[in-house]
């Protein structure tokens, strides 16, 4: 399994104010919505590894969600998103990601264990720290709703 994640806290009642922008700038993406604790995320996902095995897109666009996040922030110079792309293998997950605002990566990490916690601590206010998060799990990228 191969995703990459697009993560921005959005406020309740205003959920769809960057639909339309985000479906341009990421055409393969699904948009979902999530709580994490009582921030309200807009998540962006690509299936990266399900393209792949579609055979109908080049390798270039499967990837350039990490360059297209930056003309995002550029136009939203006030907003702070994560960039996450996970790489599984049976239960074993690598995350590298990134938070970007403003054309510029203010955080990032890679590992195995703790990355994504790590990084949404940027943008959420709680603690995550022993959260896992429901979007890294395979009936999230499976339930269309």
């Amino acid at each position: 399994m191969e995703v990459t994640y697009i993560m921005i806290p959005v406020v309740e009642g205003q959920e769809k104010i960057f639909n339309e922008e985000l479906e341009r700038l990421f055409p393969l993406a699904v948009l979902k919505y999530l709580y994490v604790g009582s921030q309200l995320l807009l998540i962006l996902y690509i299936n990266v590894g399900h393209y792949f095995k579609m055979g109908k897109h080049k390798e270039e666009e499967l990837y350039s969600a990490e360059d297209d996040i930056f003309v995002f922030t550029r136009k939203k110079p006030y907003l702070k998103c994560v960039f996450l792309h996970m790489i599984c293998a049976g239960s074993n997950c690598y995350f590298e990601g990134f938070v970007a605002r403003n054309k510029s990566k203010l955080a990032e990490d890679c590992g195995t264990s703790g990355v994504y916690q790590r990084l949404l601590r940027e943008i959420i206010s709680e603690d995550v720290q022993d959260q896992i998060l429901y979007a890294f799990s395979r009936s999230f990228l499976s339930n269309p709703l």
